[in-house]
């Protein structure tokens, strides 16, 4: 079973996606905030096929995390989600830090492709 880690606080976004991932196979760790998903991240980084990250995720700028991420394994990946659009995403966010950007609402197929592409190239 691969795990993913949501950083997440929207409850209804973190159980559709929990739903669509488990139904799928895929373990769901789920944080609401920046702080404890980096110590989650810390334990489960060798177990983690990726991080979906919420843009405006509460404790830390979603740019500061990516970094943080990266000082425990550099070769992390991470998804962008927002409901924000991509261009706006792009004025004050480096998107080539990130593996893949993944627009709200989500549409389940795009998803799985997302992570799919993510296994991928493991």
């Amino acid at each position: 079973m691969q795990t993913i880690l949501l950083v997440e606080d929207d409850t209804f976004i973190v159980d559709l996606i929990t739903s669509i991932l488990a139904a799928r196979g895929y373990e769901v760790l789920v944080e609401d905030n920046a702080q404890t998903a980096l110590a989650t991240y810390e334990r489960v980084a060798s177990e983690t096929l990726c991080i979906i990250l919420d843009y405006s995720i509460p404790g830390m700028d979603a740019s500061r995390f990516v970094s943080c991420v990266r000082e425990v394994d550099d070769s992390a990946k991470v998804i962008l989600s927002s409901g924000y659009p991509k261009s706006f995403i792009r004025t004050d966010f480096p998107l080539d830090s990130v593996f893949g950007f993944i627009a709200k609402p989500y549409e389940p197929q795009r998803l799985v492709a997302e992570l799919e592409r993510v296994a991928e190239s493991a």
